[in-house]
């Protein structure tokens, strides 16, 4: 039996599938332990709400996102009424990108192995389940199958990835046209084409586009939604537009190096606020380490011109994608560093082409040679930022919803019609609750959020009236659900008594006070 054991610890996988095993089980343990918000569960609720493919689609409109998470969750909540699910699902396609990583990445077996335990792939993309570890997944494949093979490239097969690619979120997207115009690059420099790969291709780049179109179709929003935004291009201020550029740039800082301030609302925030109180002293000290980021991972790629043709195009594409449309938070610019790994994933496929300046070649021949040492110090960068948030996430809450709607149902606080003042902010109570609330600010009942613009955004005095008048119609007490205290002042006037709050939750704005609106002691 030693004999056996040792026999398969000597197996070349054998420290990958351990790992992988590791991955999988703690990543569970964290799932178990983590409470999901308002985006993981919005999915959730539209599909749990619609009774077929159609209204689902419908239902959905508003949310920017192509369907195709949306739609595994609907056959989830077809299976069960259980929420878990949706998260073993998460994990299951978290853990197949983490071995697919694992697998077939060319980096150094350690390197592969502490990298699925950085920040993004072992929390934000791990943990949190939304739709971005699937486009994870695509990216790792597509990744290593478009390297060079002996005998005819599958230009289908990869199309076929980069359609999946498009139908997954709107980032994703774009690094799926980064990727197509990476393969047509490749295509146009390769000498070696006849009338058959032609025809292969021109095929492979159909399928690719009429994905991408239905990709966007989807993604429309309506005329009345919400976050409908004009791109804003040049705005002939160029000192405003350049402030833009670096705006984008100084968010590289916070992709390659995540980590977090120590404490209990983490999210979003970054330890470089520890340096200095003065906005502008942090602003440009973001862009100065972001620009040597880029700068040094740029000249280590450069002379593989496919895998820098990839890490520019991809650069410039998310920064302008999240400029100019969709402003982005750091599981967005995630994507970046999903670039910056690709690129040095590609950049092993390919031999470097020698400038004819002999200074150049020595100059990038000085980064190529730093290139372990680079990634050794950022994957060790990222581990440390995950070990944090995992570390204040096992200690508070990651939103006060599912505490907030225990108590709410231990105390039988259900039976009375319940008002919350934002959607967005409090339909995480009513998904754990089970249970429509009354919205004053749309006027309507939910579980889920339709975010368009027919809102009255009036004060919480205002807020206030309208479920006074939600009151009378019911002759009933109710329930109030609301993500910011009221002061005394409004309690008395609208005979309120607050039953308890809840601020221990990491998500700032899922932080929740309950209240009583007592119906018999208001006049008719």
């Amino acid at each position: 039996m030693t004999d056996k054991i040792k026999g398969i610890l000597k197996k070349p996988d054998t420290a990958l599938y351990i790992a992988i095993c590791v991955y999988f089980a703690v990543t569970l343990i964290n799932l178990l332990n983590h409470v999901m918000w308002r985006d993981e569960l919005g999915p959730w609720a539209i599909a749990k709400e619609s009774t077929s493919l159609s209204e689902l689609f419908y239902n959905y409109r508003y949310e920017g996102h192509p369907r195709l998470w949306v739609l595994i969750v609907y056959l989830l909540t077809k299976l069960t009424n259980n929420m878990a699910a949706m998260q073993m699902a998460h994990l299951c396609i978290a853990t197949a990108a983490a071995f697919v990583f694992l697998k077939f990445a060319p980096f150094k077996k350690w390197q592969r192995i502490f990298f699925i335990f950085g920040y993004f792939t072992f929390f934000e993309y791990a943990v949190i389940s939304r739709n971005y570890s699937m486009g994870v997944l695509l990216f790792f494949i597509f990744a290593y199958m478009i390297r060079p093979v002996e005998g005819r490239r599958n230009y289908i097969l990869l199309s076929v990835v980069l359609f999946l690619m498009c139908q997954i979120n709107a980032y994703a997207s774009v690094v799926a046209i980064v990727f197509a115009l990476t393969l047509c690059f490749e295509f146009l420099i390769n000498k070696q084409k006849d009338t058959k790969t032609w025809l292969i291709f021109a095929l492979s780049a159909l399928i690719f586009i009429s994905g991408l179109l239905v990709s966007i179709y989807q993604m429309l929003p309506p005329p009345d939604s919400l976050y409908l935004k004009k791109p804003e291009f040049l705005t002939g201020d160029p000192t405003y537009d350049f402030m833009r550029l670096l705006n984008q740039i100084a968010n590289v800082y916070n992709v390659y190096f995540p980590i977090p301030m120590f404490k209990q609302n983490f999210w979003s925030g970054n330890i470089i606020s520890y340096i200095s109180q003065n906005p502008l002293v942090l602003f440009f000290t973001r862009v100065v380490v972001g620009i040597t980021f880029l700068f040094v991972t740029f000249f280590m790629v450069i002379r593989r011109p496919v895998a820098a043709f990839f890490f520019i195009t991809g650069n410039a594409a998310i920064m302008a994608f999240s400029d100019l449309l969709y402003g982005s938070m750091i599981r967005h610019r995630g994507h970046l560093f999903m670039i910056f790994i690709c690129s040095l994933w590609l950049a092993y496929y390919y031999r470097p082409v020698a400038f004819k300046l002999p200074f150049l070649n020595k100059f990038c021949l000085f980064f190529e040679g730093k290139k372990n040492v680079w990634l050794n110090f950022l994957i060790i960068i990222h581990i440390f930022a995950a070990l944090v948030v995992i570390t204040i996430s096992a200690m508070y809450p990651f939103t006060d919803a599912k505490d907030t709607a225990d108590f709410i149902k231990a105390n039988n606080l259900d039976l009375l019609p319940i008002a919350a003042d934002a959607d967005y902010q409090t339909t995480s109570v009513a998904v754990y609750l089970g249970k429509s609330m009354f919205y004053p600010i749309t006027g309507r009942y939910g579980t889920y959020v339709i975010s368009n613009n027919k809102r009255l955004y009036t004060n919480s005095d205002g807020v206030l009236k309208e479920i006074e008048k939600f009151m009378r119609l019911r002759k009933s007490n109710i329930l109030l659900v609301l993500n910011s205290p009221l002061t005394r002042q409004q309690m008395k006037r609208n005979n309120i008594v607050l039953i308890k709050a809840f601020a221990n939750g990491i998500v700032g704005d899922e932080r929740y006070c309950i209240y009583v609106m007592k119906y018999n002691e208001v006049s008719p």
